[in-house]
């Protein structure tokens, strides 16, 4: 018999810890979810599933989604806004944003 889950404990079997990284690691590192996979069983000894990573994603996006909106709304009620006018090489041009 086990104990009931304490109701302050979100579901799942990751916490928000793994949540972060995999948001992080998917999303800034731009690591692929089989590599994720593979990393997390590699470096950390967490088995985790391909559905799980999905998952975390969408928790980690549902975190975010407050400071997103406010965001939002900064940048559409500002009386400036900054567009990044770095360029890169395409064979012989150089486009830019």
């Amino acid at each position: 018999m086990t104990a009931p889950r304490p109701d302050d404990i979100p579901p799942g079997a990751f916490g928000p810890r793994v949540a972060a990284h995999v948001a992080l690691l998917h999303g800034r590192y731009r690591i692929s979810h089989r590599e994720l996979v593979a990393l997390f069983a590699d470096r950390f000894k967490l088995p985790i599933s391909l559905g799980s990573v999905v998952a975390l994603q969408q928790v980690a996006s549902a975190a975010l989604e407050p400071a997103y909106g406010e965001v939002q709304q900064m940048v559409a009620t500002s009386d400036h806004a900054n567009g990044d006018e770095t360029t890169w090489r395409e064979g012989t041009r150089k486009p830019w944003l």
